[in-house]
């Protein structure tokens, strides 16, 4: 416990090389500052166990992993973190077991997942999340009300996966100003809500925008709540919900928000409600050819 600054666990093995074990109970705890390991001089950092917590203070808390971005793995499973979790890596992996997990500045070139397994969970970002490679998953707890919210960029040179539980109340939230990238990207979720110029895209050679419920009956509700507000793929096609995955789906923003690309308007804005669900889309703007299934079919 550090009670007026900053908590560093720094290694001297060789290579830097860190491993943190954590007891049930356990707690390592900055009341008033920051929780730092490998700060000072970048190695691989390993806890294991889903045990103990991690907890820092004051204005900003911060608990800081350095691995070093490019360089060494970061893989971190412990109860709980009290803070904003950030740090690089090569791979870089947060799990938590119970609360929030709010994921700050992450820099990584390989594969970043940042996962909470809480009933009722969340994901919240706090920084900007780059990985230059990918992929990129980050996925919220289960139960009800356990969302993914997106108050800042996230950028993955590869696949990008965000998934909501899918449980009552629980969804995706895009910040105004923040944009949401991967080279594939998929948005899992009972509800998807993209505020002010909030922009969800798929930036890869001919690859889709994926955007698919895991409610009950896979049941899909977007809002898109701002003129720029954008749902795009660059290349490929923006698709509702799979053909193998129907359900209804609501899609609202217009007529003065919303819009939809599919391939600068040469692509397909696929909506896979089935013939015995709904498809009802307003929004001010969609760039691309409309197709799939409903009962009633519905754009305006």
């Amino acid at each position: 416990r550090a009670t007026t600054g900053d908590l560093d666990v720094q290694s001297n093995a060789p290579g830097n090389a860190l491993t943190v074990n954590l007891a049930a109970g356990s707690t390592i705890v900055s009341t008033n500052a920051d929780v730092g390991f490998n700060r000072t001089t970048t190695g691989a950092i390993t806890m294991t166990g889903g045990l103990g917590t991690l907890q820092s203070g004051g204005a900003s808390p911060q608990v800081f992993f350095n691995g070093g971005n490019g360089v060494n793995a970061v893989s971190v499973d412990v109860n709980n973190i009290i803070g904003c979790a950030e740090g690089s890596g090569s791979t870089y992996s947060i799990l938590t077991q119970n609360g929030d997990l709010n994921v700050g500045t992450t820099n990584t070139s390989g594969a970043t997942s940042v996962r909470t397994n809480g009933v009722g969970s969340d994901i919240i970002t706090c920084g900007d999340i780059t990985s230059t490679n990918g992929p990129v998953t980050m996925q919220a707890g289960t139960g009800t009300d356990a969302d993914v919210k997106l108050n800042n960029n996230v950028t993955s040179g590869g696949a990008l996966n965000i998934t909501s539980s899918g449980g009552l109340g629980s969804d995706v939230t895009v910040a105004t100003g923040a944009t949401i990238s991967g080279a594939t990207t998929t948005v899992t979720t009972p509800s998807l809500v993209v505020d002010g110029t909030g922009i969800v895209r798929s930036t890869g050679a001919g690859a889709d925008l994926q955007i698919s419920s895991n409610a009950p009956g896979n049941v899909l509700n977007v809002a898109l709540n701002g003129p720029t507000a954008t749902l795009q793929s660059n290349t490929g096609n923006v698709n509702f919900n799979t053909p193998a995955a129907t359900g209804a789906i609501t899609v609202t923003g217009g007529p003065a928000n919303g819009v939809i690309t599919a391939n600068a308007g040469n692509g397909n804005v696929n909506l896979n409600g089935g013939l015995a669900n709904a498809v009802n889309v307003n929004v001010n703007q969609i760039n691309g050819c409309i197709a799939g299934t409903g009962t009633p079919f519905n754009v305006t």
